[in-house]
């Protein structure tokens, strides 16, 4: 019988059998200030949807404002955006970015919160 599972703990001597790795998907887009340019450094995290808020990928936009946050399982995120300087402040928070087994989801320009 075939499962989707997150992890898998073999004991010593245990024998799991066949395992069938599947490419995950992405996030990508940039982020942007009020005026359309570019923010570099931002942390974007990618988290899930569902009742549980747990952190399941993330990058640093580069000097182009872009990021890419790979190897993430198929659902439903939330893209989240803080400061490096200040983890507590949110730059942005937009939810529905739905990520396909080896597919990429653009979610576009992504506008960060006026100060």
């Amino acid at each position: 019988a075939q499962a989707l599972v997150d992890r898998v703990v073999v004991g010593p001597g245990e024998r799991l059998g066949t395992v069938i790795l599947r490419p995950g998907g992405s996030i990508r887009g940039r982020v942007i200030d009020e005026s359309g340019k570019a923010v570099q450094g931002v942390r974007v995290r990618a988290v899930l949807s569902e009742i549980d808020l747990r952190q399941s990928g993330g990058a640093t936009t580069d000097a182009s404002g872009a990021f890419l946050i790979e190897e993430l399982r198929p659902a439903t995120y939330r893209v989240v955006g803080v400061d490096s300087a200040n983890y507590e402040r949110t730059l942005f928070d937009r939810d529905g970015a739905v990520v396909s087994r080896g597919q990429v989801t653009d979610v576009g320009d992504v506008q960060v919160n006026p100060r």
